[in-house]
């Protein structure tokens, strides 16, 4: 190396450090930094959380934790243990609060971790009805034995390769999805609410799904044994893609769209769907005032109710199986606008592989729950 460039670039990164500070010089020469937890420095996550500066990695140890989590104003990847060894596991101190909160400006990315108690796993409290600033991504967690698995508003979610399992309420609820928000390789079970809730008010933002561009995707995902219905969207801002997943044996419906526009379920199962104990609905799928649905090469086997409910929207079906169902397929009018079925390719029906036959027999439409 030239002595005189070597020189000058020791000059140059001091200058760096002088002008941006340590976390912006990290930056600057393309890395990241980390701070382990436990240390003689940072004795509890919290202490971490509040000192590092935003960007920086927190790395936390195996063990288990009883802490409630706050994070506001920075943006952290907060990484536990990872591979086959002992888990990182947070417990929450305070049960009548989140294990993990974010507020106004704070987000980041949680992987590797295990979350259990509390109101919350992962909460993100800032934001108003029409907006939220937390951008977050999940990779890797088991949440468990809590309220709500995930819950709020954010700008950005991608929830990816995590376990999410008998939560008291609703496993996942997304109250704003600004950018967009994104549910991969999930496996969400034995909520006493719905797998899913989605309020899917806010429109714009970016594609998470390109070939049908839309910006709110549930792809290769497995709701199960849920109370409150596996999948359910209120509202149509986004375009939503379903695709590759499963809602298998949900109480009161597996996927439940309402008021949505542009819709796309392909290559995903609704099965098994039982009714509520007072022996109302149970469909596979169920789309309530939704113009604009397609549902292809996909499975509805088995339901309580109808395999696929049209009320006051119009479905177009290609591929799909519809199989052993009370109802194969059942459309009604509904708000003073008819139901109604268009057929893209051939479908089959019934337990032998019968015809399709679209029936009204004045059922009653499910519910948005709250």
């Amino acid at each position: 190396m030239n002595e005189s460039f070597g020189s000058l670039g020791l000059v140059v990164m001091a200058a760096l450090a002088a002008a941006l500070g340590d976390q912006e010089l990290a930056l600057a020469r393309g890395t990241e930094t980390r701070f382990a937890v436990p240390s003689a420095e940072y004795r509890t996550i919290q202490e971490a959380i509040d000192r590092v500066p935003d960007g920086a990695t927190l790395d936390i140890a195996p063990g288990v934790y009883r802490e409630n989590l706050s994070i506001a104003g920075k943006r952290l990847r907060i990484a536990g243990a990872s591979g086959p060894g002992p888990r990182t596991e947070i417990v929450a101190a305070d049960e009548a609060r989140a294990v993990i909160a974010y507020g106004s400006g704070g987000g980041g990315a949680l992987q590797d971790l295990a979350l259990r108690g509390g109101t919350f796993g992962v909460l993100a409290e800032a934001g108003s009805r029409t907006g939220g600033d937390v951008e977050l991504t999940i990779r890797r967690l088991t949440i468990r034995q809590t309220g709500s698995g995930v819950y709020g508003r954010f700008s950005k979610l991608e929830l990816e390769d995590s376990r999410i399992v008998a939560t008291e309420s609703h496993s996942v609820v997304l109250l704003f999805c600004g950018v967009y928000c994104s549910v991969k390789d999930a496996f969400v079970s034995n909520a006493g609410g719905a797998g899913l809730y989605v309020a899917n008010e806010a429109a714009g933002g970016a594609v998470c799904d390109p070939e049908t561009g839309a910006s709110l995707c549930i792809h290769d995902s497995a709701f199960v044994a849920n109370e409150g219905g596996g999948i359910m969207i209120i509202g149509g801002a986004k375009p939503v893609s379903i695709r590759h997943s499963w809602a298998l044996a949900n109480r009161f419906g597996g996927i439940l769209l309402w008021g949505g526009s542009d819709v796309t379920i392909d290559e995903t199962e609704a099965s098994g769907s039982l009714p509520l104990d007072d022996g109302r609905f149970g469909d596979g799928i169920v789309a309530v005032l939704t113009p604009n649905l397609v549902v292809t090469d996909s499975i509805t086997d088995s339901n309580a109710r109808s395999g696929v409910a049209a009320f006051g929207s119009t479905i177009g079906l290609g591929g799909n199986w519809s199989v052993c169902n009370a109802f194969d397929m059942n459309y009604e009018t509904f708000a003073g606008i008819p139901g109604n079925f268009v057929k893209l390719a051939d479908n089959t029906c019934g337990c032998v592989g019968d015809p399709c036959q679209a029936l009204s027999s004045g059922l009653e439409a499910p519910p948005a729950l709250p």
